[in-house]
């Protein structure tokens, strides 16, 4: 696999790849192993996933492959003496192996870093037996999810993203398997998802600070820096900004924008004087050079959160919720009228402005529907705007 591989493989990586195991990471092809089963392991890691294989069919045999020579040391020596286990480097798209070697080919978590993933699931088909098993499951980073929200965790996808392609590879592959498969020419596909959730403090901990020690110490650090997505300095000066936010979230207006003078003021202030500075010292033609310029031509508006405790840092939250209106706006081209299309639009606002504000839009819309077919004065419309909204009494019997 003689590609960029994204995450490297610092120990804050590695933290991650020894924590996966056949149950928590394959469990979707357990059911279809037969104990005699031959099975090769593309991209292996540290071998935590390709040792539980082994363990699951004990008249068979399982290789684990990664380009990388040192993981595979480290895999063969964490063997646990298993006779039916062996290791070795491997290029997915020149498999060592003849025709039909196997009846299972697994990746977890390896198309997602390649840039030909059609041309790999080809040469893992090329080794497959007829009537075997193509098994990959990949992240989709796009996809996921968490709450509250987080303009830290918002800006740290937005990184992660941008790094991974800058090294050819796609973040968001889990969405794109079926379509791939379908370009290698398989014709028997099945589709399935499955996630990992991180709930208890303890899980939080561990999934944050791994990824937190994976961008500014590992490999992914080192690409943001010669690519120019991001330097050491901008990324300490903007984390320290996403902790005061951090601080304060949920605070009314009035006390967001008091810690964010005291605090974050001096950080804003300095950064701009800091942007400037690196702009006269590096290449105008860059790709940094440019992003410092576009940052600051608009420095108004960045820096209009440290004034207005109402503002948000970012504007992530509004952009996740204008998204399903921006995948859906060819709707409105069937509106039938340009009043009809304001008539959507106001809908839309107001539904999404419910959501923001944890209010549910149906009963929303039908309660302050019914008020004003009731004769709500126009007096007290503010009442009923989605933050002001006080929702009926209930009862119940």
């Amino acid at each position: 696999m003689p590609e960029v591989y994204t995450h490297g493989h610092h120990e804050s990586v590695l933290r991650s790849h020894k924590w996966r195991t056949a149950a928590n990471s394959a469990a979707y092809l357990l059911p279809h192993l037969a104990a005699d089963a031959r099975i090769l392991d593309v991209g292996c890691g540290p071998g935590t996933i390709t040792a539980d294989l082994a363990d699951l069919v004990p008249q068979g045999r399982v290789t684990g492959i990664d380009s990388a020579a040192e993981i595979i040391e480290q895999a063969a020596a964490a063997a646990g003496g298993r006779k039916n286990l062996d290791f070795a480097t491997g290029d997915v798209y020149a498999l060592d192996y003849p025709d039909a070697s196997f009846d299972v080919v697994h990746a977890h978590q390896v198309l997602q870093h390649l840039s030909d993933p059609v041309r790999a699931l080809h040469e893992m088909r090329r080794v497959t037996r007829p009537g075997g098993l193509v098994a990959a499951r990949d992240g989709d980073y796009a996809a996921m999810a968490w709450y509250p929200e987080s303009p830290a965790l918002d800006e740290w996808q937005a990184f992660y993203r941008a790094v991974a392609r800058s090294n050819g590879g796609e973040p968001d592959a889990g969405r794109r398997l079926y379509a791939w498969a379908r370009r290698a020419d398989f014709t028997d596909i099945v589709s399935s998802s499955s996630n990992w959730t991180f709930a208890t403090q303890a899980e939080r901990d561990w999934w944050g600070g791994l990824w937190a020690d994976r961008s500014v110490k590992s490999a992914i650090a080192e690409a943001a820096k010669e690519r120019g997505i991001a330097t050491p300095e901008a990324l300490e000066r903007i984390a320290k900004l996403y902790a005061v936010e951090t601080d304060i979230r949920g605070q009314a207006a009035d006390e967001r924008r008091r810690v964010r003078q005291e605090r974050s003021r001096p950080i804003v202030e300095a950064l701009q004087i800091w942007l400037k500075a690196q702009l006269e010292r590096i290449s105008q033609k860059g790709k940094l050079a440019e992003a410092i310029r576009y940052a600051l031509a608009r420095w108004e508006g960045l820096s209009l959160f440290v004034d207005d405790g109402r503002v948000e840092i970012d504007s992530n939250t509004v952009e996740r919720s204008i998204r399903p209106i921006a995948l859906g706006r060819k709707n409105a081209l069937f509106a039938g009228s340009d009043g009809g299309g304001e008539h959507w639009a106001v809908l839309a606002s107001l539904i999404e402005t419910c959501k923001l504000n944890g209010v549910d839009p149906q009963a929303y819309l039908a309660d302050v529907i019914g008020r004003i077919v009731q004769g709500h004065p126009n007096s007290r419309l503010d009442e009923l705007l989605p933050w002001a909204y006080a929702a009926p009494a209930r009862a119940v019997a």
